[in-house]
């Protein structure tokens, strides 16, 4: 049930950052090194583990990367939510 709730999260997430992004729901957890496209899916996998608490094998799993990839790109959203000044409460 708990990876029911968290994958629900996680799609909310998605939602926001697209928004914030300025991408199509599906472009975020779509394969691919377009740098726009990254940078969403590093802030999903960012928020998603530090602000909800998502594991990162949860987040492995949802978008069919290795739990080094994911915590590479909890790094990399990181910086990017440091760079623009993003707030998940702000979406």
């Amino acid at each position: 049930m708990v990876f029911s709730g968290s994958i629900a999260c996680n799609d909310k997430v998605v939602d926001c950052v697209s928004e914030l992004m300025d991408l199509e729901r599906n472009e975020v957890p779509s394969p691919g090194k377009y740098k726009k496209v990254v940078e969403a899916r590093s802030v999903v996998c960012y928020w998603a583990m530090r602000e909800i608490g998502i594991s990162q094998s949860v987040l492995a799993q949802k978008f069919s990367i290795s739990q080094p990839a994911v915590s590479m790109a909890i790094k990399r959203g990181e910086q990017v939510v440091n760079r623009n000044n993003f707030s998940l409460l702000d979406t």
